[in-house]
């Protein structure tokens, strides 16, 4: 990734947080967005500690604004984006074991939806015309298991991880002409802040791992090493899939 840019968004912690690490490691030079900018700060300063370049910008994804601001600071700051990873989301207030009418609520499905599906829209919006400038560049999103398997989350998550992973397919092919590569990532149970009420529940770890073919639940750099893998010119002929990082839960 030397001499590459990669703009993560939704990097203050667990999967966005690791793979910035991991892309800075790899040589890239890091624009991280989320709207935690004391988190921000610490992941910059683990960055650059360890030699890497970075910078952040408190961003809600939620709005077009700040993400064309966010664009327009990463061009500032680094002259270019070669890879968008979106890593923003939120699981809102109903969950997998929310009643039926708790699914339902209006106001909780478009707060959902804003962060999770219509902030990787924008980020797109205004990533694309940059990546255009120079030659192409690569997207990848993350998505979940949940966008293509029942029982693994609530209507309005598994719902917006659907609509990002059929953007993915739809974009694709429009895009790569330009040599722009677009690609979802879908992680299964992976270890962060937002899961972290299931993985230290016993009798939910009871009934869920042994449905796992690696009888393990997912680390975050199992998802940061896909997506190196994805932003790199290692997967240059791979556009329009989705990459199942889930441990054989699914297969």
């Amino acid at each position: 990734m030397d001499g590459k840019v990669a703009l993560v968004a939704g990097a203050s912690s667990g999967m966005g947080a690791g793979t910035a690490k991991i892309l800075a490691e790899a040589g890239a030079k890091v624009f991280i967005l989320a709207r935690r900018e004391s988190k921000l700060a610490n992941v910059q300063k683990e960055i650059t500690s360890n030699g890497g370049i970075c910078e952040y910008m408190v961003c809600d994804t939620s709005s077009e604004e700040n993400c064309k601001n966010a664009v327009d600071a990463c061009v500032k700051a680094f002259g270019r984006v070669d890879a968008l990873v979106y890593c923003a989301g939120i699981e809102g207030s109903s969950t997998l074991y929310s009643p039926v009418e708790e699914q339902f609520e209006a106001d909780n499905l478009h707060n959902v939806m804003s962060v999770n599906f219509d902030g990787i829209y924008y980020m797109i919006k205004y990533v694309y015309p940059e990546m255009v400038k120079v030659g192409g560049g690569s997207i990848v999103d993350i998505s979940s298991v949940a966008a293509i398997r029942s029982g693994m989350s609530s209507v309005a998550y598994a719902s917006s991880k659907g609509a990002m992973w059929s953007m993915v397919k739809t974009l694709a092919r429009m895009v790569g002409p330009q040599k722009i590569r677009v690609n979802s990532i879908l992680p299964g149970m992976v270890e962060t802040e937002m899961t972290q009420d299931y993985v230290k529940d016993p009798a939910f770890l009871e009934q869920f791992i042994p449905t796992i073919a690696l009888r393990d639940s997912g680390k975050v750099d199992d998802i940061g090493n896909t997506v190196l893998f994805l932003v790199s010119d290692a997967s240059r002929y791979i556009t329009g899939q989705d990459i199942v990082v889930d441990g054989g839960m699914t297969c």
